[in-house]
């Protein structure tokens, strides 16, 4: 994957990260809204990162594809924690 497309990915990743843990401290009675917004973010990353894996596999490693495979897969699971905790409420 070239690396300016790492970091275009995680640039997103780290700020996803930011708004999460800002609205777990501020969101009160809105967590709800809040982590619906979160959730449709981790979706669309999801997204770019597949298309971005997709787009640039033949230069990728078996390792590198493991390691976004394996990203994609933990963000999925967050996204349905996150759908879950959503419908519960």
């Amino acid at each position: 994957m070239p690396v300016a497309y790492l970091y275009a990915l995680a640039v997103p990743a780290a700020a996803f990260a930011v708004h999460g843990a800002w609205n777990y401290r501020r969101a009160g009675s809105r967590w709800h809204a809040a982590l619906r917004r979160t959730a449709v973010l981790n979706l669309l990353y999801c997204c770019v990162t597949i298309c971005l894996t997709i787009t640039h596999w033949h230069p990728l490693t078996g390792w590198g594809v493991a390691y976004f495979v394996g990203e994609v897969i933990v963000i999925l699971g967050l996204v349905g924690w996150e759908v879950k905790a959503l419908s519960g409420h």
